[in-house]
């Protein structure tokens, strides 16, 4: 070990000694014979920065066989990627995992799927579970959907693989299987909470055609709805809207959407305190499926209407998708969806009709002066509310106090969306 330091790093006398104590090289010479993955393991340790939390992991303990049979694997990684696993540790599982990406013809793929672990799964360890996922994805030949099986973890949120989710992972776009493992997992959702699975069903999203990002998500869904800190979330999500009459629970669609893209641990919109406006906002505009609202989510006038059911939330879509533009009369409410434009009138219009289409008592007000305003005004249970062009206020205790509010002179009535259209 001596001659070894002083040949390879021409270092003088009390250098060596440091490095041989120190750094608990010794426990690599106690056979006075140096294998090839102790040599590894030294070369490696002297071109790396942090050495003492690799020491740590490695040597403490003793340089096990685990460990050098691992290095004859770790050798072909770069210095960063080998580093991870060996702070990690190294047990069987970790081991089972090289010999599998060592043994994959695409070198390539090979790489990323040790990248994709070290990433995604170091931290929680490499158990069992994510060694049979790593195994049953690495034998099948459509490497894109391999990648977004390991991205996503998928079947890992209760454990290991079951038998109808291996079946998924072999015949992905097969229409029954999906359909059997989508009611696989509501019946797992029923078990934990029958509240959210009863609004879970109710998503256009999974009223047909369901996809395997779909299933992913539900899978998400379940995962989360079982972790006790998010519960006072969910319970927020139910309430938004007129719970009987509405038709869906639009944040719980949004939460979908969200799981379609991010694991439920690292949606910080769940945890602690749940504001609707930025949680529905970052999944309108940021997820795949709305695409900043440029999905055909966002086609169809009664589907989005159906979405928009309350008032926080047609508020929020108005701001990101309506311009203020007067063309001289009042538009129907379908016409303003579609041109993407309108005044204070077609707002008004467009906000009564989207929500008396959710139940709510919806009406517009006119106020009147030389130009005059036109404002959506509903009633809630503690009071009226103003829907002003994306703003929302209130409550206000009347329409005169509203008037008031607003400094207009005079009123000028309050009407139904049909009755204000056909006036004007």
């Amino acid at each position: 070990m001596i001659n070894k330091l002083n040949s390879d790093f021409r270092t003088n006398g009390p250098y060596i000694r440091m490095c041989y104590e120190d750094w608990q090289l010794y426990r690599l010479d106690e056979d006075g014979k140096l294998s090839e993955g102790e040599r590894f393991f030294m070369d490696f340790l002297f071109d790396i920065p942090n050495k003492n939390e690799l020491v740590k992991g490695v040597l403490n303990d003793g340089f096990s066989e685990l460990e050098e049979e691992a290095m004859k694997y770790l050798i072909s990684l770069d210095r960063e990627l080998a580093e991870k696993y060996l702070i990690k540790g190294v047990d069987e599982n970790v081991l089972e995992l090289l010999k599998i990406a060592s043994s994959l013809e695409d070198k390539e793929f090979a790489r990323w799927l040790m990248e994709e672990v070290a990433e995604k799964y170091l931290v929680y360890g490499v158990n069992e579970n994510v060694l049979e996922l790593v195994k049953i994805a690495s034998s099948l030949e459509e490497k894109e959907f391999v990648e977004w099986l390991l991205e996503r973890r998928f079947g890992l949120g209760f454990g290991g693989i079951d038998k109808l989710e291996r079946e998924f992972i072999e015949n992905p776009n097969n229409s029954e299987i999906i359909n059997k493992l989508f009611e696989h997992y509501m019946q797992w959702l029923r078990d934990i909470n029958p509240k959210i699975a009863e609004e879970v069903e109710k998503l256009p999203d999974y009223r047909d055609d369901i996809d395997a990002k779909e299933i992913e998500a539900l899978e998400d869904l379940i995962v989360a709805v079982n972790i006790p800190a998010y519960s006072e979330t969910f319970k927020k999500m139910l309430q938004e809207g007129i719970p009987e009459r509405r038709r869906y629970c639009t944040p719980l669609e949004a939460a979908i959407w969200i799981f379609e893209d991010e694991e439920p641990e690292d949606v910080r919109f769940l945890k602690g305190h749940y504001d609707i406006f930025t949680f529905i906002t970052y999944a309108w505009r940021n997820t795949t499926t709305s695409d900043n609202y440029q999905s055909d989510k966002w086609d169809e006038f009664e589907e989005v209407v159906d979405r928009l059911n309350s008032p926080i939330l047609l508020c929020i879509w108005w701001k990101d998708n309506m311009r203020y533009k007067y063309d001289g009369r009042v538009s129907h409410p379908r016409d303003v969806f579609y041109k993407k434009y309108g005044e204070c009138a077609d707002a008004a219009t467009f906000a009564a009709y989207v929500l008396e289409k959710n139940g709510y008592d919806a009406k517009v007000m006119r106020m009147l002066d030389d130009i005059g305003h036109a404002v959506c005004c509903v009633k809630l249970e503690d009071g009226l509310y103003v829907v002003d062009q994306g703003w929302f206020g209130g409550p206000f205790s009347s329409y005169n106090e509203i008037l008031q509010w607003y400094g207009y002179p005079r009123f000028g009535g309050v009407y139904s969306w049909s009755e204000y259209f056909s006036r004007w």
